[in-house]
């Protein structure tokens, strides 16, 4: 029997739709929550991960492939990838929707992250405007502040004051002793409408860092000090001990400070110093410091 043009098109309309709701289905079947959402948009869609993609509703946000941190941790290409915790926050500023997305791995102990904000366009889509890997998280337990003075507080970038700039605060590792010898950092960001995203503003913060540059003068005054039984500090010691992996003495015990944490210490201290001289230096361009050797 011949069908008529009008019984065809139904028909292939019929199997389009068909196809989409099992592909719509197929994917959902594979969704998974968020470890926690927050929501502060009232009437928004629901916000899942599906297939290693999230979305808010129907509208795809971000997937592995565009940004793999937020979806999974490795050390390196050839290991297996860590399950990492997921937050997101779906907020406004200025009247513009963003969402944020922090992957966590290990957040009891360490507390490596990665971080993205996205800021939904006029044609509804999202467009990334920061980005943090985990590569550029050195060190463990950052905190994020947000507001014109960085005051307010919140893990997950939800504004909770009407401010255009956060911080992001907390180390880029440790030296080899018992006690306080992790070395503190924090950057600081301010949004740039001309470049359509946040740019590090750590030179507008010169008083800051000075209260920096005096930790890191207590650390190098008296992170050896105990262990070679003179008060040589990490800058004095640094050009005669500069190839010894046990930098402070070659009689150090564990937890000793190797010639890598001392030259990452030193890097940091120039870098600050820079800092507060007017350059624009961030948690990124420390292991791009020449320390002249």
């Amino acid at each position: 029997m011949k069908l008529s043009k009008k019984t065809l098109f139904f028909f292939v309309l019929f199997f389009i739709i068909c196809i989409l709701i099992l592909h719509f289905y197929k994917r959902r079947s594979n969704c998974v929550n968020p470890f926690e959402v927050k929501n502060f948009i009232q009437g928004n869609k629901i916000i899942q991960i599906c297939n290693n993609i999230l979305f808010v509703g129907s509208i795809k946000v971000v997937s592995d492939k565009e940004f793999p941190d937020l979806f999974r941790y490795s050390l390196n290409k050839d290991s297996k990838p860590y399950e990492v915790v997921q937050y997101i926050r779906n907020y406004k500023e200025r009247e513009t929707e963003l969402i944020s997305f922090v992957s966590t791995i290990d957040s009891i102990t360490w507390n490596k992250s990665a971080i993205g904000i996205f800021r939904k366009e006029k044609d509804g889509k999202y467009k990334l405007i920061f980005k943090r890997e985990f590569k550029d998280n050195q060190g463990r337990w950052v905190d994020i502040n947000f507001g014109i003075d960085y005051v307010d507080k919140d893990p997950y970038f939800f504004l909770r004051s009407k401010g255009s700039g956060f911080s992001i605060k907390g180390d880029i590792g440790m030296l080899g002793c018992y006690g306080a010898c992790r070395m503190p950092w924090q950057d600081f960001y301010d949004w740039d409408d001309n470049k359509g995203t946040y740019v590090i503003v750590n030179n507008e913060k010169p008083e800051i860092f000075k209260k920096l540059m005096n930790s890191y003068d207590n650390l190098d005054k008296s992170t050896c000090q105990n262990k070679i039984g003179e008060s040589l500090t990490i800058s004095e010691l640094y050009p005669i001990r500069k190839d010894k992996l046990k930098f402070c003495s070659d009689t150090s015990e564990v937890p000793y400070t190797t010639n890598t944490q001392a030259k990452k210490f030193l890097k940091a201290k120039k870098a600050i110093q820079m800092i507060i001289n007017g350059k624009n230096l961030s948690s990124s361009d420390i292991s791009k410091i020449n320390l002249g050797d």
